[in-house]
């Protein structure tokens, strides 16, 4: 579970994206982002997904 949390840390953090932004998208605290990444709090394979979805669309707007 800490191994998906830490790609998608490393993903969001490479296109320069912030917790809040990928909160936002997804209807989620930022706090849920958060202990995802963290290894806390697992996620569902479509969340992981979606979340790898967001992170390059919003990196492409930046």
């Amino acid at each position: 579970m800490i191994q998906y949390g830490e790609k998608l840390r490393k993903k969001r953090l490479e296109a320069h994206l912030t917790q809040y932004e990928i909160a936002a998208e997804l209807d989620f605290d930022r706090s849920k982002v958060s202990k995802i990444e963290n290894g806390k709090q697992a996620c569902r394979v479509d969340e992981y997904f979606q979340i790898l979805d967001i992170i390059e669309n919003l990196s492409k707007k930046n």
